[in-house]
């Protein structure tokens, strides 16, 4: 089978999937059903860009007065997007977050002789045992299946078995227990593996690169996942939240950097995706979608830790939140929250 056609039958597959439950899912081994609410939480990958969904899962907090990512149900990443909230329930705070943010950027990626010594040692532009040890230092080495069973939590990364010729969509998460001897230092790798910042990883006789090459904006795998743990009739309330995106960007043709535009060109598409989602899902009475996401006036580089790019997301966010519409879609989020926790609404 082509790519081509590859993708065209697993984008059939998510479009049937997202206009209700699989017809092979036993609804007795399932949670939810008439009457309960379920909170899923979706969280785009974006590089240093993820200090944006940082920021507004912040705010997001500060309004609502609940933060999203310890009361989600299910809470789903790709990339930054995992390791923001992976790191949120391993105990950091959003400033602790913030700050490794930060100091990663230059511990890992610096200038650009710095780069060029790091793709001369790694092939990628990011320092590998640098990043590495940053994840062991945050993670040291816990597993997926000790992970805060608590929190339904799962990533999202681009799989290439030994056998097969094209990279697919894979979850990996702290409630399947085919992932449970995983480690998270093991799956943040995977999940971030981006071309050519990063170098790809291996392990489980597979190879893995980061999940925004085929699916930066996770909210359809989220869907997905809800539908095969709750019963028909849970109202899911779906939260999605993006790194910035870039409307009418003209993609190089620099062949070199061919991989570094597919990634590029795939957190574009995250915005696309998000129409897509809502299209899908608006008349459907047991799901309500609310997405957060920053429109940016330039192009900010997934490796690009200066002051000038800080400054830029500070600002972008800022504007956003201030806008009328953000402020009514932070009001009909808060509308439904609090419908969830009415006495009225079970979490049977």
């Amino acid at each position: 089978m082509s790519t081509k056609s590859k993708d065209i039958d697993q984008k059939e597959q998510e479009d049937d999937e997202m206009d209700g439950h699989p017809d092979n899912l036993d609804q007795n081994t399932m949670e939810g059903g008439q009457g309960s609410t379920r909170l899923i939480l979706s969280i785009d990958g974006g590089g240093m860009r993820g200090l944006i969904a940082l920021q507004l899962i912040r705010y997001l907090h500060d309004h609502l007065g609940i933060d999203l990512v310890e009361k989600a149900d299910l809470v789903g990443g790709t990339s930054t997007g995992a390791l923001l909230t992976f790191a949120k329930i391993k105990g950091l705070s959003y400033q602790e977050i913030e700050d490794t943010y930060k100091s990663m950027g230059k511990i890992i990626f610096g200038g650009f002789f710095k780069k060029m010594l790091n793709f001369a040692r790694y092939l990628c532009f990011g320092d590998m045992a640098a990043y590495e040890n940053e994840l062991q230092r945050i993670f040291g080495d816990g597993l997926m299946g000790n992970f805060h069973q608590d929190h339904k939590m799962f990533l999202l990364t681009s799989s290439l078995a030994k056998d097969d010729i094209n990279y697919i969509t894979t979850i990996i998460s702290n409630y399947n227990s085919k992932d449970k001897d995983i480690k998270l230092v093991q799956g943040m790798r995977a999940t971030s593996a981006a071309p050519p910042y990063f170098s790809s990883t291996q392990f489980d006789n597979k190879r893995f690169v980061d999940g925004g090459i085929l699916a930066n904006n996770p909210i359809v795998k989220a869907k997905q996942e809800a539908d095969n743990m709750y019963k028909i009739g849970t109202k899911l309330i779906f939260v999605s939240v993006g790194t910035g995106h870039v409307l009418n960007r003209a993609t190089s043709d620099d062949s070199s950097m061919s991989l570094a535009n597919t990634l590029v060109n795939c957190i574009a598409n995250s915005h696309s995706i998000h129409k897509d989602f809502k299209q899908a899902v608006d008349n459907n009475p047991y799901i309500s979608y609310h997405r957060f996401d920053v429109l940016l006036d330039r192009h900010i580089g997934l490796d690009d830790h200066s002051e000038a790019a800080y400054k830029a997301m500070d600002q972008v966010v800022k504007e956003y939140l201030a806008d009328d519409k953000t402020k009514e879609k932070m009001d009909n989020l808060k509308k439904d929250l609090e419908e969830m926790i009415q006495p009225g609404t079970t979490q049977a």
